[in-house]
């Protein structure tokens, strides 16, 4: 039996509710479907493997397709540019074949089952910037700002010193950050995340009140001879307005990823019948059981303990 095929009847029976002793089950779990020597195998026996290895994987694939299809739909425009991608992926030479080896009817089913689901999970992910806009903002404060990293104190007070006359910062970094500094000048977004940044200065950024030069030189509270020395300008606290460059920082983010995924399993009451997965989530990802959340919440202290 073809992957895919076989991926469809064991999600199938993941999506069934758990029999009385927790265990999904499919019908016709007694059909045999080869025989290897004197040996049967059925599809029952087949189920249990598939989803003995690939069932947690499996079945919160299935969850976020189902997701996706409610959040996100399949427009137009979702499927030109997963065709796009198809485009490029069928310019190698018998890529076709490879597909079809692995169980796709041809390149349209390839698009439709496998390159659409990723283009919709990336527009998810975006989405969720806006959905949770408040919890992202409470997490994570991102604000846009500009920061020059220089070598020496009067090189940060001379760049501190002509920010405030009002010059461009790209230039004002050009002049005086330090050969090979991280930052230079240039917009970007700082949040909670960038555990680089000297803590002073990252609580400066955001617990700023309004735009403009931060009046004063950070520096990364080293007693070493490289110490490094930061001058910053808050550029905008306006979370809509920088969302595109929020989006850009953050969602490689793991923690992120996982808040995402967490959100859109709560929003549509994910819910896990069969014991065996059950056990893998709570052992695993206790998070993704979203009507228990005592279980991530006991996670949670363990790990904090530990």
């Amino acid at each position: 039996m073809k992957l895919k095929k076989i991926f469809a009847l064991s999600a199938a029976a993941l999506m069934l509710a758990g029999c009385g002793n927790g265990e999904t089950t499919i019908p016709d779990g007694s059909e045999v479907i080869m025989t290897v020597g004197d040996k049967k195998i059925t599809k029952g026996t087949e189920y249990t493997l598939v989803k003995d290895y690939y069932g947690p994987s499996m079945g919160l694939t299935l969850a976020n397709r189902l997701i996706y299809d409610k959040e996100i739909g399949r427009p137009e425009d979702v499927v030109q540019e997963a065709q796009e991608q198809l485009d490029d992926y069928a310019s190698s030479e018998g890529f076709e074949d490879q597909i079809k080896a692995i169980g796709f009817d041809s390149l349209e089913d390839y698009r439709d089952t496998a390159l659409v689901p990723g283009v919709q999970s990336t527009r998810l992910q975006e989405k969720y910037f806006t959905d949770a806009k408040e919890e992202i903002i409470q997490n994570f404060d991102p604000v846009l700002a500009v920061i020059i990293q220089t070598d020496s104190e009067d090189n940060a007070n001379k760049a501190l010193e002509e920010l405030k006359n009002g010059q461009d910062a790209g230039k004002v970094g050009a002049q005086y950050a330090a050969d090979g500094a991280t930052y230079t000048g240039t917009e970007q977004i700082v949040s909670t995340a960038d555990t680089t940044l000297p803590t002073t200065l990252l609580n400066a950024i955001q617990d700023a009140t309004k735009d403009g030069v931060l009046d004063q030189v950070f520096t990364n509270d080293t007693s070493t001879d490289d110490k490094e020395y930061y001058v910053a300008s808050v550029v905008s606290m306006d979370y809509d307005k920088n969302l595109k460059k929020i989006i850009s920082a953050l969602s490689s983010n793991q923690t992120i990823q996982s808040d995402c995924q967490v959100y859109y399993l709560k929003k549509y009451e994910f819910e896990v019948h069969d014991q065996f997965l059950f056990d893998y989530y709570k052992a695993n990802n206790p998070e993704y059981l979203v009507t228990r959340p005592d279980l991530a919440e006991a996670a949670s202290e363990d790990s904090s303990a530990n």
